[in-house]
């Protein structure tokens, strides 16, 4: 986040459609960038039972009120977030 691709990131997770199939590509997908593995991480966060980010942890089932991968996927909510932690590199 912190390195360059904060837009892009920011782009990626305001973009990104919340299917079974685009999580698990995600998930097990290949991290050849920076920006690929901070999204990866994003999504394994995100989408994880318990926020529990080890392997072998399952993903939502049920999710917040019943909605499933999606109930904690905010992508405003995280793009502000993102934006966020990125303004904060000037102070370090």
């Amino acid at each position: 986040m912190l390195n360059g691709c904060c837009g892009d990131l920011v782009e990626r997770v305001k973009s990104f459609e919340v299917t079974h199939d685009n999580v698990k590509g995600v998930i097990n997908g290949k991290t050849d960038t920076t920006l690929d593995l901070a999204f990866k991480t994003i999504g394994h966060n995100r989408v994880r039972d318990g926020d529990v980010m080890a392997k072998g942890a399952g993903l939502l089932k049920k999710g917040e009120a019943g909605h499933g991968l999606s109930s904690r996927w905010y992508p405003e909510t995280l793009a502000s977030r993102i934006d966020h932690i990125n303004s904060l590199k000037e102070s370090l």
